[in-house]
């Protein structure tokens, strides 16, 4: 290969990867669940891009909720607040509140594309204590490569991290 040939080729490369990123953009804003969108019933159709704790659990650790003993809604808001503000690329789409329940959308991109990934919580009390329900999914693709079960686990360790206050729900 001659140095003209691979300098062509790199210039080519150089200007594919804008149009590329704009693409994909596009496409994020096109194929995203409906603003207001309720917590995802089940990862149905997106066997290998989606995790959850939550019913119908899904490439997580099998629980089907996380339970915060005599704790408030709040406590486990900010630290789940807290953790969403450490991640990079990352912006609320929506925060639903209600008397009995939160749920909150979250849109992550991926660093070198700026992929879309859709997370969701959803908190509720039941009696003294706040349950939480966690989602993530990949809008693209057919695989997410590990990284929304990675992403479950890392808030799920971040919310038990926290020692709360002893406040009952509400």
């Amino acid at each position: 290969m001659s140095a003209s040939s691979f300098i062509t080729g790199l210039l080519a490369l150089l200007l594919l990867y804008p149009a590329t990123v704009g693409l994909v953009q596009i496409s994020n804003g096109l194929s995203g669940p409906e603003s207001g969108q309720d917590f995802p019933d089940n990862c149905e159709g997106k066997e290998y891009k989606c995790a959850r704790i939550a019913p119908d659990s899904h490439r997580s650790n099998g629980e089907m909720e996380l339970r915060f003993n005599n704790t408030s809604v709040d406590q486990v808001l900010a630290t789940f607040d807290l953790w969403v503000n450490e991640q990079p690329r990352t912006i609320e789409e929506t925060r639903l509140i209600d008397e009995s329940s939160i749920d909150i959308h979250v849109v992550i991109h991926t660093q070198f594309l700026s992929y879309a990934d859709d997370l969701y919580i959803h908190i509720e009390c039941n009696g003294d204590d706040a349950v939480v329900w966690l989602h993530s999914s990949s809008r693209f693709g057919v695989s997410d490569l590990g990284v929304n079960p990675d992403r479950i686990l890392d808030l799920h360790s971040s919310l038990i991290s926290v020692q709360h206050a002893g406040t009952p729900c509400s």
